[in-house]
């Protein structure tokens, strides 16, 4: 994908959208999106099965805009282009959400982020089970069983990094040794985001507030602490304190010992992603850094 495809799919789609000037503002696992100097965000799918997310994706943003009360942007699919001589597949423009990434912002503005952040994970998460299961939400998945595989596939392809550092060694060794208990499949069930991270948070660089969450298609119905994790593995357990401690909503008495083990299994498997995709897995030994220095021992 380059920004000259992307100009000529969306010029031969959109023509009335100013195209020149356009970026690239983010490439993940489904898509890669550009951005126009007119403020639209387009979204181009990486693989054939993710252009028909964009459909199954509508109901959610539309409950989840409900739910957010205009406190927070939720993007809006506006304008889906069929495929073109350029681009093989179906792409979607919404409108631009203006602001910085949260691992961009001026870091004495995150403890105001932080107050947003409880905000906004509490609203979500309040969203009626019902209404989201009619939306196109589906529970997540609890076999342990395919868990249990893709975690040991993970450790293997984390094993590469032993060596580059103690908390690699500690957390592999953790790992190894893990067990996974029946109980942590049994929470108070509710719609989790379940990919957020400091790229889907866009705040406002001169005020540090909260001003839009991206990327829902991962949109599940599950475990409330599962959208707790980034924020141990970005900041830390006092910073995840913090949040949780302005969270509107009471949780569970299991709620801290669930997302203590998410933190730990997902930020080795976060390593072993990078070490497959030849990615620099600086980051993700800081993420385990945090998410080992404190929690319970298992």
């Amino acid at each position: 994908m380059t920004p000259e495809i992307a100009r000529a799919a969306i010029g031969r789609r959109f023509p009335m959208v100013d195209t020149r000037d356009i970026e690239c503002i983010g490439s993940g696992w489904e898509f890669d999106v550009y951005a126009t100097g007119d403020g639209w965000a387009f979204r181009f799918p990486r693989r054939a099965e993710t252009e028909g997310l964009f459909e199954r994706e509508r109901p959610v943003l539309e409950i989840a805009t409900s739910a957010l009360s205009g406190r927070v942007a939720v993007p809006r699919v506006e304008l889906v282009g069929e495929a073109t001589p350029e681009f093989p597949y179906r792409f979607a423009g919404h409108r631009l959400i203006r602001g910085v990434t949260a691992d961009s912002l001026d870091p004495a503005l995150r403890s105001i982020l932080a107050v947003d952040i409880a905000d906004a994970l509490g609203a979500i998460h309040e969203i009626d089970v019902d209404h989201a299961r009619r939306a196109g939400v589906v529970q997540a998945d609890p076999d342990e069983i395919g868990r249990q595989t893709w975690f040991a596939n993970s450790i293997r392809a984390a094993e590469k990094a032993r060596g580059s550092d103690p908390i690699v060694d500690h957390a592999l060794d953790w790992a190894r040794r893990f067990n996974w208990p029946s109980d942590l499949f049994d929470f108070p069930l509710c719609l989790v985001h379940q990919d957020l991270g400091t790229d889907h948070l866009i705040a406002d660089p001169r005020t540090g507030h909260l001003v839009g969450i991206i990327d829902w298609t991962d949109t599940t119905l599950g475990d409330a602490a599962r959208d707790f994790v980034f924020l141990v593995a970005w900041q830390g357990w006092e910073y995840a304190a913090d949040v949780l401690r302005r969270y509107p909503r009471s949780v569970d008495e299991r709620f801290r010992y669930r997302l203590d083990l998410m933190a730990r299994i997902l930020t080795v498997s976060w390593l072993g992603v990078a070490q497959q995709q030849g990615a620099d897995v600086a980051p993700q030994i800081e993420w385990l850094r945090h998410a080992f220095s404190k929690g319970q021992s298992h």
